[in-house]
């Protein structure tokens, strides 16, 4: 009788191998299949930038923190909109934008130049 089922049993425990092997090859395809697609997708030339407004589209440039003479005007004429040009009723909101861009010293710094 312990004979009968050893048969069964060896057959078993190969399906279960090859089941347990044919398992981990796809889970091994999958793994370097994401893992390219992850590699590919942070070498994309395109940034998006979200603001509340609408997204914008940059290019990225490998290592370099040049800004443009257009990007530095740009972001100058925003700032000062933003820091001095407020009525009463847009004072707050547009200082803590402001605020935002700028580090914490800096920050710091210009609210109290402002009271």
């Amino acid at each position: 009788m312990i004979f009968e089922n050893t048969r069964y049993l060896s057959l078993l425990i190969k399906r279960v191998y090859i089941t347990l092997l044919c398992t981990l090859l796809i889970i091994s395809c999958l793994a370097v299949f994401f893992a390219k697609k992850w590699h590919d997708a942070s070498k994309l030339d395109n940034v998006y930038i979200l603001s509340s407004d609408n997204t914008l589209t940059a290019s990225r440039i490998d290592g370099s923190m040049a800004r443009s003479s257009y990007e530095i005007m740009a972001f100058s004429k925003v700032f000062l909109e933003k820091a001095f040009a407020h009525s009463e009723y847009s004072w707050e909101e547009n200082l803590t934008e402001v605020t935002n861009l700028m580090d914490k010293e800096s920050a710091h710094l210009f609210l109290s130049k402002m009271d």
